[in-house]
């Protein structure tokens, strides 16, 4: 039930009728005004010191009484205004509703607690609340009364937990920089907490990467061979994740490096195909294992003593290579063993291997088009 303050609004009543009279009285002043003047215009020469000095002060009386009247309508629309935004109520029952003003945000490792008030949607008058809910006397809480959403994220797993870091492109816009800092920070956690140090592996998962295809069992026989140190994803189309890639005879620097000095000599479609689509190819799941100094492809698995020794820094702050490619070699120079898994596939198609494919590329230059979206979408489909 709503219960509505009737004595403010029949204030906003008497203070209307008020204000109503005071304009058409000086409406009626200025008309006496401007017909003195007239008057006078007519009655009196020209030459007159007196009348010229009489019509300017009448003038200014007038420009005076606009003004005052000017002041008054003000007064009167915002009189009529009855929320934080200058909304009337006629405005708020016959619009959409203003936006929430948000109180705060609460997040916690198994919840997300969101709270609001509705200030700039519900109708005042003079800091008094004209509509509120009955039975409760916090003025924040005012139609519709849903001021906090819980978000239980934990899906009731004790196990669950994460670590929030914000927005950080502002502070560390970098973003291999970036990427290495956020890196770190689950190295400090697998370090520094009890329950991370009784597990013997650690997963590493890109989340922006649906990893639709994976299968965990096929590192079954795996799990007790004490030779390998990390594990890398493959892809049952292109291996794509050539930036962290090192491998002899496949890629063996930097690929960005490499296609920069590359462009300056034969221009940077070929040294693209060089230093970046070519390196993109097909490894078939019953390939052996391919032992690399550095790889990723969005899902690696290492041994977690590795991180109580290793960890993304870099020894000078050279962003140009990619993180993985740090923490790979620190492992491989103190005789570590990293392998790419070819049965151990996470996905098929993504926007980088799909690029290795020249008609794609020019089907991403006209994606604007309904039409060129539809076509490169069945190829992908199509390619999985």
């Amino acid at each position: 039930m709503l219960n509505y303050r009737r004595a403010s609004s029949n204030i906003n009543s008497t203070q209307l009728n008020i204000i109503d009279i005071c304009i058409n009285q000086l409406a009626s002043r200025v008309d006496i005004s401007f017909n003195d003047i007239y008057t006078r215009l007519y009655t009196n020469t020209p030459n007159n010191v007196y009348t010229k000095s009489y019509i300017d002060a009448s003038f200014n009386d007038v420009n005076n009484k606009l003004e005052t009247i000017d002041s008054s309508i003000n007064q009167l629309s915002y009189s009529l205004f009855v929320n934080d935004v200058s909304q009337t109520f006629y405005e708020i029952i016959t619009q959409q509703p203003y936006k929430f003003d948000k109180n705060d945000i609460s997040i916690n490792p198994t919840s997300i607690i969101l709270t609001w008030n509705y200030e700039s949607i519900m109708a005042k008058h003079s800091n008094n609340n004209i509509v509120k809910l009955a039975n409760f006397s916090d003025a924040r809480q005012n139609l519709p009364f849903i001021n906090e959403i819980f978000i239980d994220i934990s899906q009731n797993n004790s196990n669950f937990r994460y670590v929030s870091l914000g927005k950080l492109q502002p502070k560390i816009p970098n973003r291999i920089e970036r990427l290495t800092y956020c890196r770190n920070v689950y190295v400090e956690q697998i370090r520094n907490n009890f329950e991370y140090k009784k597990c013997e592996f650690t997963v590493i998962v890109d989340f922006d990467i649906k990893n639709t295809n994976l299968d965990l069992r096929v590192l079954k026989d795996m799990i007790d061979d004490k030779k390998w140190s990390g594990l890398f994803a493959n892809q049952s189309g292109l291996y794509y994740d050539i930036y962290a890639l090192r491998s002899r005879g496949w890629c063996e620097v930097n690929c960005f490096e490499e296609y920069e000095f590359l462009a300056n000599q034969y221009g940077r479609k070929v040294a693209k195909e060089i230093a970046i689509w070519s390196k993109m190819k097909r490894i078939p799941k019953k390939s052996a294992l391919i032992e690399v100094d550095s790889a990723f492809g969005g899902l690696g698995i290492y041994r977690t003593n590795i991180f109580k020794s290793f960890d993304y820094s870099a020894v000078v702050n050279n962003y140009d290579s990619s993180e993985h490619v740090i923490l790979n070699k620190k492992i491989v120079l103190f005789g570590g063993k990293l392998f790419i898994v070819p049965n151990m596939t996470n996905f098929s198609w993504n926007a980088h291997n799909l690029s290795r494919y020249s008609l794609i590329r020019k089907l991403d230059r006209g994606s604007k088009s309904g039409v060129f979206r539809f076509i490169r979408s069945l190829m992908r489909n199509l390619l999985h």
